[in-house]
Formats: structure tokens, sequence, C-alpha cells
């Protein structure tokens, strides 16, 4: 996902919360500077919101990833285990 994807979808998540079009999208209504403080103002909380519960959700899965891989590393499993060791590469930036 390229960096104009990632903005659209948060465009997206951000109308569906909100109502409003996030900054840098064209508002046929324009409805004057009030209103266009506000909705950056929005956008930024919005923005916190929605990176602090991806990290949230990344910290969640990787830790989960972790106990998965130890459960079966110690089975017949272990293909599945390299698969989640390249997970978790993935995830450190590796």
């Amino acid at each position: 996902m390229n960096a104009n994807e990632r903005f659209e979808y948060m465009a997206e998540q951000f109308y569906r919360k909100t109502g409003m079009l996030a900054p840098g999208k064209d508002d046929p209504l324009c409805h004057g500077e009030d209103y266009l403080k506000n909705r950056i103002a929005e956008w930024y909380r919005f923005a916190e919101e929605f990176h602090a519960n991806l990290f949230q959700t990344h910290t969640d899965m990787y830790e989960m990833l972790e106990e998965c891989k130890s459960i079966l590393e110690g089975n017949t499993y272990f293909v599945k285990a390299e698969k989640i060791e390249l997970l978790l590469k993935r995830a450190r930036g590796e």
C-alpha cells in the first residue's frame, strides 16, 4: 500500500466516523474558516487515535505470534513456526 492509498483509507475511516472530509479533500460546500479549523482539529484527534490503535494492534499481534511460535516449535508444525518467524521479522522491521 503506497502513501496515497494509506491516506485514502484513513480519509474514508475519518469520514465514516465524523461525517467530515479529511483535510486535503475538496469540500464542495465551502463551510468557512471555522469549519476548516474544526475539521483539521478533528483530523488530528482522529489520526492520533487511529495510530494509537494501530500500534496497539501491532503490539498485540506481535505478542500473539511470539506465543504461537513457541507453541508450534515444540510440535510437528515447524513449517508454520518458520512462517510466523517471517511475520515477526517483518513486524520488527527487519
